[in-house]
């Protein structure tokens, strides 16, 4: 979202350069009927989600512009693979925020 604020846009992933390392936080595990969880889930299937959470941290803090550049995001990569498994998870991650 900071991103977003400075420049008017965000980049989905994780970018270092050669002087920084990155660590990640391990996750706890998740139940194994989450189709966007699971070890074959594709990077479209990840975008979608994470423009999901975009555009509800738009909605949260009131930034339009957040939310219709995560709208139109969250559709081009959701149309990139329609496939069961990233509507399935595109669904849940909608509908599980609350």
């Amino acid at each position: 979202m900071l991103e977003f604020l400075y420049t008017g846009d965000y980049t989905y992933g994780i970018q270092t350069n050669s002087n920084m390392e990155v660590q990640l936080k391990p996750q706890p595990e998740e139940p194994l009927e989450t189709p966007a969880k699971s070890s074959s889930a594709n990077t479209t299937i990840g975008q979608s989600h994470f423009h999901a959470q975009m555009y509800a941290e738009g909605e949260y803090f009131q930034i339009p512009s957040l939310k219709t550049k995560a709208k139109q995001y969250f559709q081009n990569s959701f149309m990139e693979s329609p496939t069961r498994e990233s509507f399935a998870s595109a669904i849940i991650e909608v509908y599980s925020v609350s």
